[in-house]
């Protein structure tokens, strides 16, 4: 599910809602100053979770139609956490929650308001918060920008960690920014749902009328979908590939359909990426190779061609005809090779004459302590990516990182 899946007036409570959340003690305390006091449970993942969610989790488990994936989650200490959520999702308290300060988030909701042809306007809210959210790339310092941005402190250090520098440089400043509040948003849409849906089953529960999931609960749990263990996963195929990916939980949607079958649009990757030059691609990363490659690929790995189609597909212009392969649709379905980790407006600065000797290997991005050059899978196009869920399914491991503060070592648990 995704944010236009969450009319906002429909996750609004009662006050029987909240007098139910209350005495199964998902809802710690009442609104006050447009925010509610919520238990840490309401982010676990399914069956992990005391009380209501675990019981709604359990009823959809038992329903699952079909076997799409193994589950693992790195456990969280939640009885006596406790996360602030805004009530309404078009609010000032909703801005703030998406990464601003109080002063930036009231004038972008002062602007929403007065929005011409209200009932007819495209535009939502987050529209409103990625219009603020925008500065002409390198004018200044990354911390400045934000700042001039109306972001929090605390949302400017998470794009700034040092520990993800190498990532924070294969996009732009704004890029990162738009990406951030865009899934704290959905994240909101996300978890008021999840409230919402937790409310009328404990309302329908303790009135006896019927007891099945709610609608709206992440894909993930109305799915059950457990068919292989993680070490399955990894090593019970030789003849196949180990690929990874990392999202948010909120920019998947509802990947995984009730039927067992994948939606991966969240996975999508719009054209103008590395290998992706005309049409939307599915890049994933390659750590663990065990045998060959099920469909038509091409190889291109950082050297002269590297640097030039690389080149090519960041500017979005037509490569010369020895590069057809890579982008035809009569072409490759999957392109192996290294990853470019500097923003768009770096090589697209760089004039076609100088490109041999402006890209280096210190634009690729690496690993393991940079010993190791990162290598990434391109599936091109929609048809392929369906064709590739057919052949994942069933094959597919999810870990689920809650935040960390929550979080309980790993070495204290089993997988």
């Amino acid at each position: 599910m995704d944010a236009a899946d969450f009319p906002p007036q429909d996750t609004l409570l009662s006050v029987e809602d909240e007098d139910s959340l209350a005495d199964d003690r998902i809802l710690i305390s009442k609104s006050s100053g447009g925010r509610r006091k919520v238990s840490a449970a309401l982010l676990t993942p399914p069956s992990s979770h005391a009380g209501s969610l675990s019981s709604i989790s359990s009823a959809a488990s038992s329903s699952a139609t079909s076997l799409t994936a193994s589950v693992r989650w790195a456990p969280l200490e939640a009885v006596n956490q406790a996360i602030i959520l805004p009530n309404h999702a078009e609010s000032v308290a909703a801005i703030e929650f998406s990464g601003f300060t109080l002063e930036v988030a009231q004038q972008i909701y002062a602007r929403f308001l007065a929005r011409p042809l209200i009932h007819n306007n495209p535009d939502d809210l987050l529209d409103y918060m990625k219009a603020q959210a925008y500065i002409q790339d390198g004018e200044s310092p990354p911390r400045a920008a934000m700042s001039s941005m109306g972001l929090t402190h605390e949302v400017q250090n998470r794009i700034l960690d040092d520990r993800f520098e190498q990532i924070r440089q294969t996009q732009s400043i704004t890029a990162w920014v738009h990406n951030t509040i865009t899934v704290n948003y959905e994240t909101l849409l996300l978890l008021q749902q999840r409230f919402k849906a937790a409310a009328i089953y404990i309302r329908k529960k303790k009135k006896r009328k019927i007891r099945p999931a709610p609608k709206h609960l992440p894909a993930q749990s109305r799915t059950g979908a457990i068919r292989y263990s993680y070490r399955d996963i990894l090593h019970r195929r030789p003849d196949h590939y180990t690929l990874y990916k990392g999202k948010a939980a909120a920019e998947m949607g509802e990947w995984i359909l009730p039927d067992g079958t994948l939606h991966l649009n969240g996975l999508r990757t719009y054209s103008g990426g590395d290998f992706n030059l005309a049409n939307s691609a599915y890049y994933w990363t390659l750590e663990q190779e065990t045998a060959d490659e099920y469909c038509q690929s091409e190889e291109l790995w950082f050297g002269h061609d590297w640097k030039e189609f690389v080149w090519y597909s960041r500017k979005g212009r037509q490569p010369p005809a020895r590069y057809d392969e890579f982008w035809k649709p009569s072409g490759a379905e999957l392109i192996k090779g290294h990853l470019y980790k500097n923003s768009s407006r770096i090589i697209t600065n760089i004039e076609q004459a100088d490109v041999q000797t402006a890209l280096a290997e210190s634009n690729v991005r690496t690993i393991r302590n940079q010993s190791f050059k990162s290598t990434q899978w391109c599936l091109l196009g929609i048809d392929v990516m369906i064709r590739f869920g057919a052949e994942i399914r069933g094959k597919i491991h999810v870990d689920i990182t809650p935040p960390l503060q929550l979080q309980i070592p790993m070495e204290n648990t089993t997988a």
